[in-house]
């Protein structure tokens, strides 16, 4: 009997050191969000400042950005969560994509209305600030559905 619960207790321990190394592994790397950011900054201001085959290269970008990040997550971490397939994170992601275009849109016509390129500079700065938020709560939101319950 006693042999059982070492057993057990052993399995128990184990169990609690992978979810503590799959909460960590989850963890985004420092430089991931920002990245992001500065490449959805990017896209922010060619939208704004620039003509059609300038936008069509912006958004060309910010996927090779996004692709050549998620393999550097990938080597960094050795896992990688895709936002739009994260279970109810996925609302989330989902809302952070609609507020970034509602944000590339208002920039584009604050620009366009204003006639000078600060606005679009500054909706920029908005939506780097929005997706280092983003990452925060959606690396808080994983690592939460991996923490175990509490009885």
């Amino acid at each position: 009997m006693e042999n059982d619960s070492v057993v057990s207790l052993d399995s128990l321990s184990a169990m609690k050191e992978g979810q503590e190394r799959a909460m960590k592994s989850v963890r985004s790397p420092w430089w991931y969000y920002p990245i992001l950011g500065i490449a959805f900054a990017g896209l922010e201001l060619a939208f704004a400042l620039s003509g059609t085959l300038v936008r069509t290269l912006a958004i060309g970008g910010v996927i090779v950005v996004a692709r050549l990040a998620e393999r550097g997550y990938r080597r960094v971490k050795g896992t990688w969560v895709g936002g739009l397939r994260s279970g109810k994170t996925t609302w989330l992601s989902i809302g952070f994509l609609l507020i970034a275009v509602g944000t590339i849109v208002a920039g584009s016509l604050l620009t366009n209305d204003v006639g000078q390129p600060w606005p679009a500079w500054i909706m920029a700065l908005v939506i780097l600030f929005e997706t280092l938020i983003y990452g925060f709560f959606f690396d808080l939101s994983i690592q939460r559905k991996l923490r175990p319950a509490r009885s």
